[in-house]
């Protein structure tokens, strides 16, 4: 089963993120729970297969001001790249960012592992800037992302983008509304969904 659009909300505020290059060059319209009619043979089978999940990721905005005839712009980059080990229940975790505003640059990067007991999360180990870390939900890694990567649990969910455009380009409300309403009328459905072989990504 494919999934080309993973929208995970957790991953450093960044916007959205794709297992390949997030197109879909064929297909029809995709409407919400087009991808849940997958049969529940196929689901028992899949069940609990994933033992250790990479998940990379890339945001970069850009950003402009102008006060009176004076313009500046400023570019923001950030990599993330996570390894979930549903084993041992661990996540790794390095964040890379890099910042250019005028002559000012920025850079940090840091990595954090930490594990999972019961219901607590504790850190493992971290190095470099630990603060890039400071908003991330690692508790909600081990649950709801770990759901959304079997394609049938996909969902394209409007709070979620929004809250992902909104952290990487500091959009307007009635921005983010129109680019919400562009991606849902470009986003198309390709394959068989009863059978799990399917991709959903943008056109």
């Amino acid at each position: 089963m494919k999934k080309k659009f993973i929208i995970p909300s957790l991953l450093l505020a960044c916007s959205l993120t794709a297992c390949s290059d997030g197109l879909v060059t064929k297909g029809v319209p995709y409407k919400e729970g087009d991808t849940s009619n997958i049969d529940a043979t196929i689901k028992a089978e899949r069940k609990d297969c994933f033992r250790e999940v990479h998940i990379q990721s890339k945001a970069e905005s850009s950003v402009s001001f102008k006060d009176g005839s004076d313009t500046s712009t400023g570019k923001f980059i950030a990599k993330a790249y996570t390894i979930i080990n549903v084993i041992d229940n661990t996540i790794e975790m390095t964040i890379e960012s890099e910042g250019k505003s005028g002559s000012i640059k920025s850079n940090k990067n840091g990595t954090m592992k930490v594990k999972k007991t019961n219901s607590d999360v504790s850190i493992v180990e971290s190095k470099g800037n630990v603060d890039l870390f400071d908003n991330t939900d690692f508790n909600s890694y081990f649950t709801s992302t770990l759901d959304s990567l079997y394609s049938w649990n996909f969902t394209l969910s409007d709070a979620e983008i929004k809250q992902a455009l909104a952290n990487v380009s500091g959009n307007t409300s009635s921005s983010l509304e129109s680019a919400l309403k562009n991606m849902r009328e470009n986003m198309l459905i390709d394959g068989d969904s009863a059978k799990g072989t399917f991709d959903v990504g943008l056109s």
